[in-house]
């Protein structure tokens, strides 16, 4: 029996999470409905959006409860930000507990780095 590559085995196991799926599904529909020339979120809508995302993320993943690690990973946050320049939103940022390396972004100025990283 053929080997299965570890690329593909990592992504059906990333194409299982609920949250994935919900992610997929929002950028899809928001591809089908948006016209062409795109339109822009207001800063609420943003924040409405990241809101949302932030409770998804919290019932579907287990963030990391370590006041050193969180400490650090905001130090590194707002030294980019400073660099970066003026935001429109207040920018936090989450570990989550996970063997994966990967990080992502979401609306509403949340970050959120995998402990894996």
């Amino acid at each position: 029996m053929p080997e299965k590559s570890l690329y593909s085995m990592s992504m059906k196991k990333i194409a299982s999470f609920p949250l994935t799926r919900f992610l997929c599904l929002l950028l899809l529909a928001g591809q089908l409905l948006l016209p062409v020339s795109g339109f822009s979120l207001t800063i609420g809508e943003e924040r409405e959006i990241g809101e949302k995302l932030l409770y998804s993320v919290r019932t579907s993943f287990k963030l990391l409860d370590d006041p050193d690690i969180s400490q650090y990973i905001n130090e590194l946050g707002n030294q980019v930000l400073t660099i970066a320049g003026p935001q429109y939103f207040n920018y936090h940022f989450f570990v989550v507990r996970s063997d994966q390396f990967n990080a992502f972004a979401a609306p509403g100025g949340l970050v959120f780095f995998y402990s894996g990283l």
